[in-house]
Formats: C-alpha cells, sequence, structure tokens
C-alpha cells in the first residue's frame, strides 16, 4: 500500500521502504460485579461471590499492570458501588476496596449496571459483566446489544457453583 511507503527515504536512497509500526491503545475496561444474594451461595470451601470478586481483583490488577483504565460497578436491585474507569495510582487501591463487600440484597437488576455504563462510557472499551445470571433476562440481550452498537467489546462471565450445575438435590 502506498500510505505506507517511506517516500522521503525513497527520495534519498531510491530504494522502497516500507513504514511500521505498532498501534499502541489504552483500554477503558468495566467490571460489573453482581453481589446480590444469590451470589452468597457455595457449597466449596468459598462461594460464588468470592469467587467473581477474585476474578474481577485478578482481571483489574492485570489491566493496571498494563497501564489501562479500570472501572468497576458492583449491583444487586440496585447500583451499590460506581468507581469511573481511571488509572492513577490509589485508583486500584479504591476498587480492591469496594470489592471487599459481603454479597447483599434480595434481587438482582442486571439492566441497570449496563444502562450506567452505556450513559457514562463516552470512549469504547472492554464490558465485562460477572454474575451468575439468575435473574430476569428480559431486556439483557437489548441493553447488550445497545453496548455493542456504541462500539464497546461486551465479555459476559457466567459463574456457577457445581451444585447448581449437576442439581443433586
Amino acid at each position: 500500500d502506498l500510505r505506507y511507503l517511506d517516500w522521503k527515504l525513497f527520495a534519498r536512497s531510491d530504494r522502497y521502504y516500507l513504514k511500521r509500526f505498532e498501534d499502541e491503545t489504552n483500554l477503558r475496561c468495566y467490571l460489573l460485579v453482581d453481589l446480590s444474594k444469590s451470589m452468597g451461595f457455595g457449597s466449596l470451601a468459598y462461594d460464588k461471590a468470592e469467587y467473581a470478586k477474585t476474578a474481577a481483583a485478578t482481571i483489574a490488577y492485570f489491566l493496571s499492570l498494563q497501564r489501562d483504565a479500570v472501572g468497576l460497578v458492583t449491583f444487586d436491585a440496585a447500583i451499590k458501588d460506581y468507581l469511573p474507569a481511571r488509572f492513577r495510582p490509589g485508583h486500584l487501591h479504591r476498587l480492591m476496596l469496594c470489592l471487599e463487600q459481603a454479597p447483599a440484597g434480595t434481587g438482582t437488576d442486571l439492566t441497570a449496571p449496563l444502562e450506567q455504563v452505556a450513559k457514562t462510557a463516552r470512549k469504547r472499551g472492554l464490558v465485562m459483566l460477572l454474575a451468575d445470571l439468575l435473574a430476569p433476562l428480559g431486556e439483557l440481550e437489548t441493553k447488550l446489544g445497545y453496548l455493542r452498537s456504541r462500539g464497546h467489546e461486551v465479555v459476559v462471565i457466567r459463574i456457577l457453583d457445581p451444585v447448581e450445575i449437576d442439581f443433586p438435590f
């Protein structure tokens, strides 16, 4: 392609040189973690909420090592905590403190955090939903499609206990 040809070098040496470069981007990631009462269930040494919080903390840690902006939304029936996506020295510590909360609430509303991210996220980024998805999923596909249409990458991580998968009752 002619747009990658280095014209100045071509004029000096009469040989073709192509410009090669790597585009350096800063990712914006929004972690949406479900902390409803259903996430407090667990048949192992840890419950689903602990597993989701550990996964979110690990993802946030690795993204901050890459100097990417990480945001957090914890929710149950309503949004509990909202941290916008930033990369600052104390931001990861604040994010970890928000993840230390115990699961509470009775129901789960999956559409409210997705709407919050859609309203506040101006730049395209990655939206990761960590939930057990034990809630009415009527509008979930529409909200996820809306985020995709705005250019966000959407990842849904469903967290289930082994007892919920096998159902030995």
